[in-house]
Formats: structure tokens, C-alpha cells, sequence
């Protein structure tokens, strides 16, 4: 599915992480240092941020909310949708959006709601709130808020896992503006739902690592390139590109098979780790001293649970 905008701006991204970061090193006793020394060289990852038992993604998103609305100095009756992205919802019912609207003290003027989606979510994400802004007047605005506490989703030895995936809560702020284009691909393969799975609370994080890296460098590079061609795109067209952050083999994979050059290609992983449907908000909030004056043109690319695959091209201010 292709699509354009031609009204919506984003206007500025927060991120939110655990104060907990653990230094893989940390695991050398458990894995050896030979082991952990050879996944940090493949994945890039350094390190990660761990949320406690009592640190939610409700909380980090409510906090990096709290941040952007004052630094953008926007009212919280302007809020016309507040919508969450996350795999680590607080409660089943009702959506957590609803909680946190409450906990931002954002009036009933507002449509709230959550998604259920993980890797790919912060660009279907940018979708679904700029089709539901497109309708309403210059002016509008409404907060995406992307994260997980996916590593409360881990098994207490699944040490590898524990080495590639952190925490966080982003907040980003949308509204409704004059003469601004963005480009939307979305793609969904349900056929392989199974590959990354978790059946309910009760259950862990299940991955099938070489499904998915088979899946990335066929079918996300193919996308990445339908999405170029039909938005009349080319490098020249891009100043940064930024993928979801599954590790640096796949990042670099894919950025070699796309053809990019990977100067171009922004990255959180080394720190931060694998922060699934937030990463690719956390990485431009990385790099925000590169993207502060609002010219600065960026291919998005979120890929994973589903197996999905979400592609946003435009301009973007952290």
C-alpha cells in the first residue's frame, strides 16, 4: 500500500529510556568473553537499557510526552489523538492510550487508542495519525507515542536476547500544516506471523533469527527500492536513512544490498540496543544535532513482527 500527504509535518521527537543500561561485558561469566565478545563484533550492541519491574512503556511514553509538549510549547487542548504504539500494553482493556490521556490531563476532544505492533510500528504509526489528521484543519495536532518493555518478555537465560534488546518510550508530535509532502509504503506478510511470536502474558519471546534475516535482505530491500521507484526517488533525493535498529549485520545488509551509501545511514544500536517499534524514534533523537533545522530529508524503514514492513519518506525535526 502506497500513499502521500501533502499537509502533515512533523514537528518534534522524545525519547525515554530506563535509568538501568547493563554493559554486555557484564555477561562475559555466563557465555564466556570469547562468546560475547564475538556477538558484540556481529550485532554492533554495546549495551542496553533494562526496565525494572515497576517501569512501564506507559511511563517512559507519559514521560517523553510531558517533555515534548513543553518544549513545543503546545497546549494540551490542541490534542486532538493520542496514539500508542506498543507489544507491552499495561492492561488488556482499555487501551493503555486511554490511561495515559488521563495521566497527561488531555481532554475528551481527542480520539485515543492503541496498536498492537512491534518493529515496524513508529512508521505505520506516522501513517495512521497522518490519514487521521488529513481530514482536520491547519493547526491540528496529535501525539504518536512508540514503545515496549520487551525485555520483560525474555527468558531469564536467553542471554543473547538479554545482549540485543533495551527498553524506551518516544513521543513524537504531528500537526496539521500547509504544503508539506510525506510518502507512506506499508507491507504484511501474515503468512509468517509465527516467525516472531509471543502467545499471551504467560508466554516468551519466540524468534526464528534466520527467518527473519532472510526476510530482510529479500523482502525489506525489495520494498525499500519499490518504495524509491514509485515515490521518484534517489539517493541524491536523501540526506540520512534510518532502519529499524535489529543489529548492525542487518542494518549494514541491508543498507549494502539497497545500494546506499552508509554515511547516509543513521544508527542507536551500539548503546541502545534493539528498542523494537521505538528504535527508530531513538535513533533520531541520537542524531538529533543532525536534524534540527526541519530540511533535512529521511527515508524511514521499520521491518519485523507480522512480518511487516513499514517504509516513510519526508522531511524530519527532532
Amino acid at each position: 500500500m502506497f500513499s502521500e500527504y501533502n499537509n502533515i509535518a512533523i514537528r518534534g521527537i522524545e525519547t525515554v529510556v530506563p535509568k538501568r543500561k547493563i554493559d554486555n561485558c557484564e555477561y562475559n561469566k555466563q557465555l564466556g568473553e570469547r562468546k560475547v565478545a564475538s556477538q558484540i563484533k556481529l550485532t554492533g550492541i554495546q549495551s542496553c537499557y533494562v526496565a525494572e519491574d515497576d517501569e512501564s512503556a506507559e511511563d517512559m511514553c507519559v514521560e517523553a510526552a510531558k517533555r515534548l509538549l513543553a518544549r513545543l510549547q503546545w497546549s494540551k487542548d490542541e490534542i486532538r489523538g493520542i496514539i500508542l504504539i506498543t507489544q507491552t500494553p499495561s492492561c488488556v482493556m482499555p487501551s493503555t492510550a486511554f490511561i495515559i490521556q488521563k495521566r497527561l490531563d488531555i481532554g475528551e476532544n481527542c480520539i485515543v487508542f492503541d496498536v498492537n505492533l512491534g518493529c515496524s510500528g513508529y512508521t505505520v504509526g506516522l501513517h495512521i495519525v497522518s490519514s487521521l489528521l488529513a481530514s482536520m484543519e491547519l493547526g491540528s495536532k496529535m501525539l504518536l507515542l512508540v514503545g515496549d518493555t520487551v525485555t520483560q518478555c525474555l527468558k531469564e537465560d536467553d542471554i543473547q536476547s538479554k545482549m540485543m534488546f533495551s527498553d524506551a518510550g518516544t513521543a513524537t508530535g504531528l500537526e496539521v500544516v500547509p504544503d508539506n509532502k510525506i510518502f507512506y509504503m506499508q507491507k504484511s506478510m501474515g503468512q509468517k506471523y509465527d516467525k516472531i511470536f509471543m502467545k499471551d502474558h504467560n508466554d516468551y519471546f519466540h524468534m526464528d533469527g534466520m527467518e527473519v534475516f532472510h526476510y530482510t535482505i529479500s523482502q525489506v530491500v525489495g520494498y525499500v527500492k519499490e518504495f524509491m521507484e514509485r515515490a521518484k526517488l534517489t539517493d541524491e533525493d536523501i540526506d540520512y536513512y534510518v532502519f529499524h535498529q535489529a543489529q548492525k549485520y542487518i542494518v549494514d545488509n541491508v543498507a549494502d544490498f539497497c545500494g546506499l551509501n552508509r554515511d547516509k545511514v543513521l544508527t542507536s544500536y551500539g548503546e541502545y540496543g534493539n528498542t523494537a517499534g521505538a528504535s527508530i524514534p531513538v535513533t533520531l533523537t541520537v542524531n538529533s544535532e543532525l536534524l534540527q533545522d526541519g530540511k533535512n530529508r529521511v527515508l524511514l524503514c521499520g521491518f519485523g513482527v507480522g512480518l511487516s514492513c513499514g517504509i516513510v519518506y519526508g522531511t524530519v525535526v527532532v
